[in-house]
Parts: C-alpha cells; structure tokens; sequence
C-alpha cells in the first residue's frame, strides 16, 4: 500500500504542479481523449490522434504547442503570444473563437507547414493592437463564412511564406494601415474566391498579391486599397478581379510592369470603380493580355508617366476593353494610350 501511495503522489506531481496542468502530451492516438475544460498546456506540448477539446486550448504565453488532431476544436483558442504548429490540417467548430489576449507588447504565431484551417462558422481574430504571424505558408479556407481582421490586429506574412486566403468574405474592419505586412517581397497574399470588404483604406506595402477564383474587393464608404509594393501583382488564370461599389484600387508599377494578367482568360472588371496609377516616376504602367470590362459609371486614372493598354510588340499582349451597355468609362488626370497591335 505504501508503495502504491508513493507512486500516486509521484504521479499527481507530474500531473499538477501549483494547479497547473503540465502534462507532457495530449494522446487520443489509440481511444478518445476528451478535454472538457479550456486546457493551458506546457510549453513544448503536443495534441495528438483523437482528442477533443470541448471548451479550446490557451498556449503557455510565449510557449510551444503542437496540434496533430483529428476532430474538430470547439471553444475559445487563445494564442497568447506563443506559437502553434499545425502537424495536420485543423478543423475549427462551429462555435470556436480566436484570440491572444498576450497584450501588446507580444505576438502570436502559426506555423503551418504547408498545412490547412477550415471554419466552420464566422470567425474574428481579436484582441487589441495584435500581430498574428504566419511562419509558413498557411490556407485559410473559409468555406463559405466570414473571416474578420477588427479592431487594430494585423497579419504578418514571413520572408518566403504564403498565406492562402479561400472561400470567405474577409471583413477589413481593423483600423491599421496596413491589415496584411510581409517580411520582404518573397511574401505572397493569395486570395481565392474571397469578397474583401474594406471598412478603411488599406494598404499593401510589400510582397507579392495573386487573384484567383472570383475575387471581389468592395469599398465602403469610398475607401481605397492603395498598392505600393513592387512586387508583382497578379490575376491568375481564369480568374476574375472586380473592383466594385466606388472602392479605389491605386497601383505603383515603380518602372516595372507588374500588374499581371497572366493570359486571356484573367478579367479585371471595374463596377461604380476607380483604377489609378500610383508610381509617381516616368515608366507608364503597362496593362497587357487578359480583359477589361468597365460597368456603371468607373474611372481610369493615369498617374503622370500615364497607363499604356498594350505594349506595341505583340498581338498577344493585346488588352481587351469592354464596355457594357449604359456604362461609361471616364479618363482622368494622365494620359491613356491604346498601343495595342
């Protein structure tokens, strides 16, 4: 008996010190492993198999915890200024929320590896003045709800990671300036059948942007998305970006040509919109190949080296403009040349 007692204390130890709980895996590899209150677990931590966290996780604060589970997270998920590694793709419920309530002196981060989230319902990253980090590429799919950046929370995409934003309404309501930055122009934002609705003007500074699916971006309130990357911006293949709704899109070519439509099947459609250059140098933007349709009452507008249609060298560089009936296009502020073949 005294033996049997020894190793019981032993075991509560390891188990629970100062209250909390500080153990070294959460195994649901062989049966399921139900977590019914919100777990805080050591740093270093892992979640493996079949466990169900009923009420969320909350990472030791500037800690470790790696995910590889198979059923869906419910609760709160409370990042707390550390890191969560994803060893699968992660499924949220359909009530679950994510926070990092670290203050703002820290960050959260996710480190992906390639690896997917999926929602469930709505989801907002709160907490105040936060910087969620994406350390490696990262795909959000949205499937079909919204995902909301508020208050003054930002993302922030690593040197050579890409996060993949698909199949959701994205809710800009932050009131930073810039809700996305990158670590350099090896960073990638793509946005894949996504309706961005833009609460304030925001602005992508740095890194490479590519369009694909249907994508939408919705200015409320005459907001704009003010591109001052020079990195390439792209319209991928049989895809569709609309400017909709009196939202001002301004591109900085910066002397290169890279606003690209890829091929013949990639559309930019302005709807009640404004499209304006933003390089203030000599270089003209350069549109080319892929199709243009104008809707409503839309703006074009040159900066002053102006915006060339066409680069004159080949037929299939050639833009195709399209106007449809009732609409009208204005040409503003620059010069507009038509240099197709």
């Amino acid at each position: 008996m005294r033996h049997l007692f020894l190793r019981s204390a032993f075991f509560c130890a390891v188990i629970f010190m100062n209250g909390l709980l500080v153990a070294i895996t959460y195994d649901g590899t062989s049966t399921l492993s139900m977590q019914a209150t919100q777990v805080t677990p050591a740093d270093t931590n892992d979640a493996k198999g079949l466990v169900w966290f009923q009420n969320g996780f909350q990472l030791p604060n500037a800690g470790t915890f790696s995910v590889d589970i198979v059923l869906p997270v419910n609760g709160q998920i409370d990042l707390n200024g550390g890191t969560l590694t994803l060893a699968r793709d992660l499924y949220l419920a359909s009530d679950a929320t994510l926070t990092d309530s670290s203050g703002t002196s820290a960050s959260a981060t996710i480190d992906a590896g390639g690896k997917s989230i999926f929602l469930s319902n709505d989801l907002s990253y709160s907490g105040t003045t936060q910087t969620l980090n994406v350390a490696s590429n990262l795909i959000i799919d949205g499937r079909g709800h919204m995902f909301t950046i508020g208050t003054s929370n930002s993302i922030a995409i690593a040197a050579g990671a890409t996060l993949t934003l698909k199949n959701m309404r994205l809710a800009l309501t932050t009131t930073a300036t810039s809700p996305f930055t990158v670590g350099s122009n090896t960073s990638t934002l793509v946005l894949e059948n996504v309706t961005v609705g833009l609460a304030n003007d925001c602005t992508w500074a740095t890194g490479i942007m590519v369009i694909k699916g249907k994508t939408v971006l919705l200015g409320i309130n005459g907001t704009s998305f003010i591109n001052t990357s020079t990195a390439n911006f792209t319209i991928s293949s049989s895809s569709c970006l609309t400017l909709l709704d009196g939202i001002t899109y301004y591109h900085n070519n910066s002397g290169t040509t890279n606003f690209i439509m890829t091929d013949n099947s990639s559309r930019l459609v302005l709807i009640g919109a404004t499209f304006q250059g933003y390089n203030t140098g000599s270089t003209p933007l350069v549109l080319t190949k892929g199709m243009m349709i104008v809707d409503h009452k839309s703006y074009i507008q040159p900066n002053s080296a102006g915006i060339n249609v066409g680069d004159g060298s080949s037929s299939a560089n050639n833009l195709t403009i399209v106007v449809r009936p009732a609409a009208t296009i204005g040409i503003t502020a620059g010069t507009f040349t038509y240099a197709d073949c």
